[in-house]
């Protein structure tokens, strides 16, 4: 393995995976802050979100990973977002 690719490993899962998980527990031990007409709390959102960054984060090194060794056009969120645009065009019943 290369140094570079050493010393980022060590830093994401020493430091960065680590401080998210950190301010994640933080956050669900605050006092519950409840989103008016929802069953949700705001302290809960955040703290799911900061332990969904992680995950959230090699999922997108992974896609950007394959993007690079495949050549061709393997994940384009473009085409992605229209397609989603025309199935709920078509749903709502305007495609």
């Amino acid at each position: 393995m290369s140094e570079r690719l050493r010393s980022d490993l060590l830093t994401k899962l020493c430091v960065q995976y680590p401080a998210w998980m950190i301010l994640s527990v933080v956050f669900i031990s605050l006092p519950d802050i409840p989103i008016p007409s929802t069953e949700m709390y705001l302290d809960h959102v955040f703290a799911v979100l900061f332990m969904a960054i992680p995950f959230l984060s090699e999922c997108w090194s992974i896609i950007e990973n394959l993007r690079e060794i495949v050549e061709d056009n393997l994940i384009d969120f473009g085409m992605i977002y229209l397609r989603i645009i025309e199935i709920i065009k078509v749903w709502r019943g305007h495609g």
